[in-house]
């Protein structure tokens, strides 16, 4: 009987331990999984940090090239600028050139037309 006793103290032990060994490789599977899980979880946000600073110096490149493009519009702009305003003032000293030649050309008018008077005049006197 006390062989019995101690059989059924060792079986008891034993599942004891077996159920114990059981949970525990439970609880290992659940955190090699839970392991797995999060180095996907890292390895997708990696990528989206990758992926983000790819975006930005992306941006940052085009920030630059568009900066040298406002610049050089800004000075093709200027250069623009002076162009128009030494055109102008070429063209209002034109205009003033031009007032000169219509009086010179309102007298030479004048003067071809007291010639033709002249000229008439003196046929008829001939």
């Amino acid at each position: 009987e006390a062989a019995d006793r101690a059989l059924e103290d060792t079986s008891a032990h034993r599942a004891d331990l077996e159920r114990r060994l059981a949970e525990e490789e439970r609880r290992l599977r659940d955190a090699a999984r839970a392991l797995a899980d999060r180095r996907e979880q890292l390895a997708r946000l990696q990528g989206r940090v990758t992926a983000a600073r790819g975006r930005v110096a992306s941006a940052e490149a085009e920030a630059g090239r568009l900066a040298t493009a406002r610049d050089e519009a800004r000075e093709r702009a200027a250069a623009a600028r002076e162009e128009y305003e030494l055109r102008q003032a070429e063209a209002d000293g034109t205009d003033a050139g031009d007032a000169e030649l219509a009086d010179g050309l309102r007298a030479a008018k004048d003067a071809l037309a007291e010639a033709d008077a002249a000229v008439a005049a003196a046929r008829e006197a001939a």
